[in-house]
């Protein structure tokens, strides 16, 4: 029984030592972000009240998840629609003749770093 609660402790430790390991290289990586990657930075900041939320005009927080798009945002062309999607405008009430198809995914789905919504994979 001894034996069991040496292995048990030993695993913790290296658990610990792992986790300690890797938050702290991820701590150092994200404080030196290059400056293409600065927008991520600032939005992480604004989300956690340390950095300004009018620099982060496309999103808005959102209860249940992550952010939400923040409806009709304009970036020297509209990426979003007034309902927050990157479609062109349309109605919610739907024809019995128009098939929709609903693409989950993140920033790749969305096409982040495509400034012309028409162009993105959806």
């Amino acid at each position: 029984m001894r034996e069991k609660a040496k292995v048990i402790i030993i695993n913790l430790l290296v658990f610990a030592g792992a986790w300690l390991l890797l938050e702290t290289s991820a701590w150092l990586v994200y404080r030196r972000l290059p400056v293409q990657y600065q927008s991520g930075k600032r939005l992480v900041e604004a989300f956690l009240g340390k950095g300004q939320r009018e620099e982060v005009r496309s999103i808005d927080a959102h209860p249940y998840l992550l952010y939400a798009n923040h409806p009709g945002h304009v970036d020297s062309v509209l990426q979003n629609n007034s309902l927050g999607y990157r479609n062109p405008e349309f109605s919610l009430k739907k024809d019995s003749n128009t098939l929709r198809i609903l693409a989950l995914g993140g920033s790749t789905t969305y096409g982040f770093l495509n400034r012309a919504p028409k162009q993105t994979w959806p």
